[in-house]
């Protein structure tokens, strides 16, 4: 159920950039997450990505880590969490429907 939505933020966010993006105050970055944690919110990897995003996120804004360490640390946690949802799919067959489909266009 989790798989695409969160192969299409591992897509849609690099790990690695000359300058990193800052995806913690774009508006449909927020918007994309939020979305996410509503239609699974009973899911824990997705509750503890989320609440590792929004930690991260706050550090940042109050300077108390740098942006290239946080997004190590997010990626650190997201990569195999992504990877565990391909296992499962390819264990079980599940698909996840479209509507976690996050585009970001």
């Amino acid at each position: 159920m989790r798989l695409i939505a969160l192969v299409a933020l591992l897509v849609s966010h690099p790990a690695f950039a000359d300058e990193p993006d800052n995806y913690c105050n774009d508006a449909e970055s927020n918007q994309q997450w939020a979305r996410l944690l509503m239609k699974a919110p009973d899911d824990p990897m997705i509750i503890r990505l989320y609440a590792l995003r929004d930690g991260l996120c706050n550090m940042v804004d109050n300077g108390q880590v740098k942006l290239e360490h946080a997004i190590a640390i997010f990626e650190t946690a997201r990569s195999p969490a992504v990877m565990d949802c391909f296992k499962n799919a390819a264990v079980t067959g599940a698909r996840a429907p479209n509507d976690l489909v996050i585009d970001r266009d």
